[in-house]
């Protein structure tokens, strides 16, 4: 027995100093793997491959691997919006690069995202290159994306589905009185739509007119932009979708919406034959930025912040924006002398309204002693627009969905739900006769409706302040075309919300102009952490959804909507639902 126990122990030992060496043998790999590499060669007879597959983020994630899951180490880096632009701009310069090739099966990014890759393609293409464009199946964000190309290709048996953009709105009023819950919802602005789904059985009129807008300036942006690459009219194209005559792969064909159908192969074939009939070599974008050089060596620095997410109290992380996080970042930018000029990048429906304080603050700061210039993604409304108001340019896509200046706060009364539904009866005991105020087991009391009210008003105000002090405009102005509404980048630049259309690329040549710098560097802010620190807590996050259970995994895509909700602190400047867009 008691030798059992020795080599038992000694068994051990050894497992746990196994284990230990392989997992810093696993650390020195990531770190190999991920350190940057010289710029490789690339083959004379190449194009490069684009795909979007992965959601196109403005700003590429600082990790070797995105696990899909602990059963595969498949390679999912996400690629971001960032990269894309850089790459295609340098292949364009790329003698070995002879045009580019994209297959569009999948594709997962905002309009103003493609409107921005579109207008790299289009650049790309003076330089006397060519773009193809190939899937088995084109949905209408995938087309919207195609149509830049010189030639665009299907499967024979696939489809192009051009609808128009719909926006559909689902109410839980019905719900919630079932259910015995009542949502005691406070808001400023008769547009201000967060929280309508709770509390009403269909869209207010007011919704309908802002969703309305919006939705019309977006269509009227791609059905321009797909006209043009295409050569046909504006309005052609509104009487195809309307009397659904891209009803067949031959159609698409037909009305000039295709060039041909091919298979993949005869499309290999194709792209032999345009880089001198010899096989030609397809380098896909991460490789290809692996190779990319770095951004040079001056002494004059243009810091580039991303602020992507919702907006948080605290530190926050990698999917959102931390007020504390992004403070301390914005004062090591205005304290850093080298730091010349700031370009803030946002794309974020807003958050707290607390948090979008703190942050505002810290960019008025650097505004007084930098440029200051907001670039705008996909969306930046509500505390998105916030966090904007201190630049001296804003510049958006036509498509970015801005505005929403409005404010919210929601309280639910569950006491019908807990008495009721399941037989649950509470009493409290509190030192002031509102102790417990935000009780789920009890309604708001009119005195503190009245308060919540009052804070929601003047949170409004403020903000209503802000955006009239950063933009030059009269409070009464802000105002009028404040109230909670949406708008469209293009809508926004005729009522003063934005100065100038333009994308992340242009933004990046305005700010270096209006800071007088001629030679400059582009430093990318916040530090991202190292690809190990990110490896290890992929690792830990998939290990913790192992160890409750294999079917966490069917209940894995409502996990942001929970960690939105449990970041609600406060009353909210954000928007309650996102276009897709």
């Amino acid at each position: 027995m008691k030798n059992f126990f020795a080599s038992l122990l000694g068994t051990l030992v050894g497992l746990v100093v196994f284990f230990l060496l392989m997992f810093f043998i696993l650390i020195a790999f990531i770190s190999v793997v991920s350190t940057p590499q010289d710029p490789k060669p690339v083959s004379v007879n190449s194009v490069l491959k684009l795909t979007f597959e992965t959601p196109l983020i403005d700003r590429t994630r600082n990790s070797p691997w995105d696990f899909t899951g602990m059963s595969s180490l498949e390679n999912m880096r996400v690629i971001g919006l960032n990269d894309v632009l850089t790459s295609i701009a340098r292949a364009g310069d790329d003698p070995n690069i002879k045009g580019i090739y994209m297959e569009l099966s999948t594709v997962q990014a905002g309009t103003a995202s493609l409107g921005e890759v579109r207008q790299a393609l289009e650049k790309f293409k003076l330089k006397g290159k060519f773009v193809m464009a190939y899937a088995s199946y084109y949905s209408q964000k995938a087309y919207y994306l195609a149509s830049v190309a010189d030639k665009i290709y299907m499967n024979p048996e696939g489809n192009l589905l051009l609808t128009g953009i719909s926006y559909q709105a689902m109410f839980f009023k019905g719900t919630f009185e079932k259910l015995g819950i009542e949502p005691q919802l406070i808001r400023h602005g008769k547009y201000k739509s967060a929280g309508e789904m709770l509390i009403n059985e269909k869209m207010s009129e007011e919704n309908k007119e802002q969703v309305s807008t919006y939705i019309g300036s977006l269509w009227s942006k791609m059905a321009a932009d797909i006209a043009v690459s295409r050569g046909i009219q504006v309005e052609e194209i509104n009487e195809w979708i309307s009397g659904l005559k891209v009803s067949s792969p031959t159609k698409a064909v037909d009305l000039k919406l295709v060039d041909a159908l091919k298979y993949k192969d005869e499309v290999i074939q194709e792209l032999d034959s345009l880089s001198g009939g010899v096989p030609v070599d397809q380098i896909s974008l991460k490789k290809y930025v692996v190779s990319a050089p770095s951004s040079g060596t001056s002494k004059n620095v243009l810091a580039l912040v991303y602020a992507e997410g919702d907006i948080v109290t605290g530190r926050g992380d990698d999917e959102n924006i931390g007020a504390d996080k992004y403070a301390e970042t914005l004062r090591e930018i205005r304290n850093d002398s080298t730091v010349k000029a700031v370009l803030f990048r946002i794309n974020s429906g807003g958050g707290s309204a607390l948090a979008s304080e703190i942050i505002w603050r810290e960019l008025k700061l650097i505004a007084k002693d930098k440029k200051l210039i907001v670039s705008m993604g996909n969306v930046a409304a509500s505390g998105g627009y916030y966090i904007a108001c201190p630049a001296h340019k804003i510049m958006a896509s036509e498509a970015t969905l801005t505005g929403s200046i409005g404010v919210f706060g929601v309280l639910f009364n569950g006491k019908e739900f807990l008495n009721k539904k399941l037989g649950i009866t509470t009493e409290a005991v509190n030192t002031h006769p509102y102790s417990d105020l935000g009780s789920f087991s009890r309604p708001l009391e009119i005195k503190e409706r009245e308060v919540i009210q009052m804070e929601v008003d003047r949170i409004y105000e403020s903000f209503v302040q802000r955006v009239a002090e950063g933009r030059g405009l009269e409070e009464g102005f802000v105002n009028s075309i404040a109230q909670g509404r949406v708008w469209a980048g293009k809508n926004a630049l005729d009522i003063k919300l934005i100065d100038q259309i333009g994308g992340l690329e242009d933004a990046l040549a305005e700010t270096a102009t209006l800071a007088g710098l001629t030679e400059y560097r582009v430093v990318e802010y916040p530090k991202l952490k190292e690809p190990w620190e990110v490896f290890i807590n992929s690792l830990a996050e998939q290990a913790q959804v192992w160890w409750h259970g294999k079917d966490i995994n069917s209940y894995l895509e409502l996990l942001p909507i929970y960690q939105n909700i449990k970041n609600f602190e406060g009353i909210q400047a954000r928007m309650s639902v996102y276009f897709e867009n």
